[in-house]
């Protein structure tokens, strides 16, 4: 009955978690990524543990349906997860296998290349060693065309032309242009001509849109759905409007036929000649264990990848290397894959320095130092002018001695050392180490006037107490209890204004709008996330 189906079905609402980090994606993306190796586990299961995996998908409901995985069967039947004093939380275990994939695509490059393989080691090499040779373009006569029919079309003769110089190439034809210049039907001309040359064509794309897209063209013309056998990889719920080309569709309605109740997917995948997913989805197919597309050769003689500006080249070997040739399709003003912040700003926040080595362990970029560089950027000011506002600020230990190195470094480089001059790094004990840059705070209480020999100061956080009363007047101070102090209220009552501070784009006069302006930024923000916006914003800005 209805209602049975409908418990039958159980579905969960996901819900966003309270104080998750904010770094431009939403965790709730995760559950429906196009990855057929996520593992979703409740609040009692552990990494090494089956978990669960997604049957279904609402994707703008937030939505979804869970099934336990079991090792050596399907299982089909959803449930809800377990609960733990109350708590219903799930979560999507770290998946790497992309990483190992594409690993394993340089390593088969390096080691053991089919001589299919040839342009794509070229691709590795040296611009000025690689030689590509030159093309003559095919010829098709006007009769041959079944999906550019029209010559006296605007863009036909051009959209034929690459269709011919791709026919004849051996390595890599790029069609490059802005959306509606008909990208889409020259794919769909050179997918026929190619397939009725008995070839065997690999699509991808980055969004499931641009591959249902040219299912759904194939399947709305009869010529080419006469010609063309189309696999869909991916789930159904991807697969909008061409769910009939869904892989599991397409073997279900096979083994529904009388005699080939066993046809294997291997089978079934061999006698396709268009085989399409995304640039993640499509890993579905390489990672099943009733499939080996690694036989030596490359299987498929084309593989034409659309949007490929979005894809990274690591991304594209993966699938890359099981085919012969390439046509690469894009628009080169479109926004690339290097905008993913949220990874970057994690590869930033754990940038490896020097790798590990025997039981030697990596080095990473501390916190302290990504925090002093931080600071030395945002409370610079006026660049005509750097470090000029009075201002104290109270750090930790660590990033206090991170402070005092790299001020010491940059010194060093004339084009960094603009400002320094004004900077103190106070510690509670300084040692032989001070110098210009850094005092103790014994020899501060003995020569307090060095507080007001330099603009921004630097004070370990053990050491403010000590310091309250011989804090200049002018000074603002970054702490939250600042506000509230006589110091404070005397820049109130005085009036007592800074110089043009600039803090984002704007520029502050006010001391205590700065203090606020200053506080929200450095509470709010970091310095990865400050080095991921000026490496996007550089990319986008790579084009005139």
């Amino acid at each position: 009955t209805v209602e049975s189906a409908k418990v039958e079905e159980k579905w969960i609402q996901l819900i966003e978690k309270v104080g998750g980090d904010d770094t431009g994606k939403s965790d709730l993306d995760y559950f429906f990524d196009d990855n057929q190796n996520i593992k979703i586990l409740d609040s009692t299961q552990r990494k090494n543990e089956d978990g669960f995996r997604v049957l279904k998908a609402r994707q703008d409901e937030r939505q979804i349906l869970l099934a336990r995985n079991s090792k050596g069967k399907k299982n089909s039947n959803s449930e809800y997860p377990s609960q733990q004093e109350k708590r219903s939380e799930i979560r999507v275990s770290v998946d790497t296998s992309q990483l190992k994939r594409q690993k394993d695509a340089i390593n088969q490059l390096m080691s053991r290349p089919s001589t299919g393989h040839w342009p794509l080691i070229q691709m590795l090499q040296k611009r000025e060693q690689a030689c590509w040779p030159d093309v003559k373009p095919v010829q098709i006569p006007e009769s041959g065309w079944t999906v550019l029919t029209d010559p006296d079309f605007d863009g036909c003769d051009r959209q034929r032309e690459f269709v011919a110089k791709a026919l004849a190439n051996q390595d890599f034809t790029i069609l490059d242009g802005p959306p509606g210049t008909g990208k889409t039907t020259t794919i769909l001309e050179l997918i026929m001509q190619l397939v009725l040359q008995g070839k065997r064509v690999l699509l991808s794309a980055s969004t499931h849109a641009a591959i249902n897209n040219v299912l759904e063209r194939i399947k709305e013309n009869p010529v080419l759905s006469a010609q063309i056998f189309p696999l869909r990889i991916g789930d159904e719920n991807n697969a909008i409007g061409v769910e009939e080309f869904q892989f599991d569709n397409v073997l279900s309605g096979l083994q529904n036929i009388h005699g080939c109740e066993h046809l294997s997917k291997q089978l079934m995948v061999d006698s396709s000649n268009l085989v399409c997913g995304t640039t993640i989805g499509i890993l579905r197919l390489f990672n099943d264990r009733e499939m080996s597309l690694d036989t030596g050769e490359p299987p498929f003689d084309v593989m034409i990848i659309d949007e490929c500006s979005k894809t990274t080249f690591q991304e594209f070997l993966v699938p890359a290397r099981f085919a012969k040739r390439w046509v690469l399709v894009g628009d080169v003003r479109q926004l690339s894959p290097f905008t993913d912040r949220e990874q970057i700003v994690a590869n930033l926040d754990n940038l490896m320095l020097v790798p590990p080595k025997g039981k030697t362990p990596g080095q990473n970029l501390s916190a302290a130092v990504q925090q002093a560089c931080f600071l030395l950027e945002e409370l610079r000011g006026n660049h005509q002018s750097p470090y000029s506002q009075p201002m104290l600020v109270p750090v930790t230990r660590d990033v206090a001695s991170a402070l005092v190195e790299e001020i010491r470094k940059r010194t060093e480089q004339l084009k960094l050392a603009k400002g320094l001059n004004n900077l103190l790094v106070v510690m509670a004990n300084a040692g032989r180490d001070a110098d210009s840059h850094m005092l103790g705070l014994k020899q501060i209480q003995r020569h307090p006037e060095q507080l007001y020999n330099h603009n921004l100061l630097f004070i370990e956080e053990c050491c403010l107490g000590e310091l309250t009363s011989w804090i200049p007047d002018d000074m603002l101070v970054l702490h939250p209890d600042w506000c509230s102090t006589a110091q404070a209220a005397q820049h109130r009552i005085t009036g007592i204004g800074c110089r043009p501070f600039k803090v984002k784009s704007s520029d502050y006069t006010d001391t205590e709008q700065l203090h606020k302006e200053l506080l929200d930024r450095i509470d709010s923000t970091k310095w990865s996330e400050e080095v991921c916006w000026r490496l996007e914003r550089e990319y986008w800005l790579r084009l005139p």
